[in-house]
């Protein structure tokens, strides 16, 4: 590829309900940011951001009470949509959220150049089983419930 085409970077930011939705909103202001300082050759974005909720609603409910509006929901999202980053922020409150965002990361993780997670997030990723045998960390309030919890990740 040469530099003069245009390369867009696909990033995916799942929200859980009940998090702190501060690692989500930070996380895409800074690529929306860089994205309008520094645009490709060809002119274009370097990031399209989405950002994702586990349920069904147009809106997550964070810790505060806050809400963040979602571009989709996750069951509208294909797997194998060639994301290049998909970023989990938090754990969430509801044990079926948890559930249904650790099997679509399961599933769309092969077709993904990476998943990561911030703080509690590492918790879904834990349950999805992407960090079986891998060294991993979370936010200190939360690394004994991913040890106990998941004694196949090193914590």
């Amino acid at each position: 590829m040469s530099h003069d085409e245009i390369l867009m970077i696909k990033v995916l930011i799942i929200i859980p309900e009940g998090g702190m939705l501060f690692e989500a909103a930070g996380i895409a202001e800074i690529l929306s940011h860089a994205s309008r300082t520094g645009r490709f050759t060809g002119g274009g974005e370097a990031y399209q951001v989405s950002i994702t909720a586990g349920k069904s609603n147009t809106a997550v409910k964070g810790f505060s009470g806050i809400r963040l509006s979602v571009n989709h929901y996750l069951s509208d999202l294909s797997v194998n949509a060639g994301w290049d980053t998909i970023i989990v922020t938090g754990r969430g409150m509801d044990k079926d959220e948890r559930r249904l965002i650790a099997n679509w990361l399961r599933q769309a993780e092969p077709y993904a150049r990476r998943v990561v997670s911030i703080c509690g997030g590492s918790l879904l990723l834990a349950e999805s089983g992407l960090l079986d045998g891998r060294k991993a960390t979370t936010h200190w309030q939360l690394l004994d419930v991913l040890k106990t919890g998941f004694p196949n990740v090193k914590v």
